[in-house]
């Protein structure tokens, strides 16, 4: 079995000696990680699909070779019987026909019987040599057969046993790079809190500055207010609603001020919460649709597992499976075979329940459940998850029949 799937380490480039961390570049990092992670999924969703095929062409081998083994046995013990009761014919064929002194002559060995042993072993065959003949003849068939299904057996065993190792090399590389990210993500963390607390501690200087400016023109305000005051007094002229409008200026700078902080408090305390709160559960089908994705929903959060097919664990072929067993439909355990035992439907008229089907090969699959998603088991590292069906490599939707 030729593997289609590569594996390639990833290669970072090293920042300069004494090069102080950013946001920026720890940033890119983390979407070149991200990238590389998703492409690593997509060569262990290929690798899941080879592997569930190489276990089907195993069992087949095995079921085959277990038939042939049968067959070799009913066989043999057929040639047996008929070489025992053909030589118990012959005596009684020989005595019945022969004499005392014939039997002396064909039990030496000389040549002067050769005429009477060939009248023997004649009488000894007959028809039924034919059958003897026919029956070797298949013997060795089945012989023959058995010899090529041990090697089919063998190089399926060796296939199963690549597909496994290669599969365990892409989730060593995946764990690393899913550490990698975990890192870089922690570092970026780091740098985004303290840049947030440097951007606090600007904001609080500006806000005090602000506040200080505004006190100092408040004290000015309020001495022009006393002076006024004052040469109103002396004057004997000047009213108290002259008085009021002078005092007005102080009101709109407090006002002013509470603003701000109230602006600054904002601005650091951030947007709510409850924006963007997810929506509630997606209706079911009714149906043997409606079984299937309840069965679904209730492995959310199981655990991606190479060539699950389990509660415990799944594939993503080995997770339609069993959903769709529990409603009473049997579906192989590869997505290629899901793929040609469903019915093909147009993306505009897909229904809940249908399998969605991606890459060329077929060697992904999700149940669509209504909304724009589906439920999947995607690749290692992951949990059977809602997800978009608008993602790179869709093929096609397929209806169970």
């Amino acid at each position: 079995m030729v593997l289609t799937a590569g594996f390639y380490p990833l290669i970072l480039a090293p920042k300069p000696a004494g090069a102080a961390p950013t946001i920026a570049s720890d940033q890119a990092q983390a979407a070149q990680l991200a990238s590389q992670i998703d492409a690593q999924g997509n060569r262990m969703s290929l690798l899941a699909e080879q592997y569930d095929q190489a276990n089907i062409n195993a069992s087949q081998v095995n079921s085959q070779l277990a038939q042939a083994q049968t067959a070799l046995a009913q066989t043999q013990a057929h040639v047996n019987q008929l070489q025992g009761e053909l030589r118990s014919q012959a005596v009684a064929a020989y005595v019945q026909d022969g004499s005392v002194s014939q039997i002396q002559a064909l039990l030496q060995s000389n040549q002067s019987n050769v005429a009477l042993k060939q009248h023997y072993l004649a009488t000894a065959a007959g028809d039924e040599q034919s059958t003897i003949d026919s029956l070797h003849l298949a013997r060795q068939a089945l012989s023959d057969k058995k010899a090529a299904l041990d090697g089919a057996k063998s190089a399926a065993d060796k296939a199963v046993a690549a597909v496994s190792a290669a599969q365990q090399s892409a989730a060593g590389e995946a764990a690393q790079e899913e550490a990698t990210l975990s890192q870089v993500k922690g570092n970026l963390a780091t740098l985004v809190a303290q840049a947030q607390a440097q951007q606090a501690a600007q904001q609080a200087q500006r806000v005090q500055a602000a506040l200080a400016a505004q006190a100092a023109q408040v004290a000015a305000a309020q001495a022009a207010t006393r002076s006024s005051a004052a040469t109103s007094a002396q004057g004997g002229g000047q009213s108290n609603a002259s008085n009021s409008n002078a005092a007005n200026p102080v009101g709109n700078l407090l006002r002013g001020v509470n603003k701000a902080v109230s602006n600054v408090g904002n601005a650091l305390v951030g947007p709510s919460a409850n924006a963007g709160a997810a929506s509630g559960p997606l209706p079911p089908p009714s149906g043997g649709a409606a079984t299937a994705i309840a069965w679904a929903q209730r492995e959310i959060g199981t655990p991606y597992v190479f060539g699950g097919a389990a509660p415990g664990g799944f594939d993503c072929s080995g997770l339609m499976m069993f959903v769709w067993g529990k409603a009473g439909v049997s579906l192989p355990h590869s997505a290629a075979g899901q793929w040609d035992a469903t019915t093909r439907v147009p993306m505009s008229q897909i229904q809940p329940g249908d399998l969605v089907f991606y890459y060329q090969p077929v060697d992904h699959v999700g149940m669509y459940v209504g909304g724009g998603q589906m439920i999947v088991a995607d690749h290692t590292g992951t949990l059977v998850r809602y997800a978009s069906i608008d993602r790179p490599g869709l093929d096609g939707a397929g209806r169970v029949n």
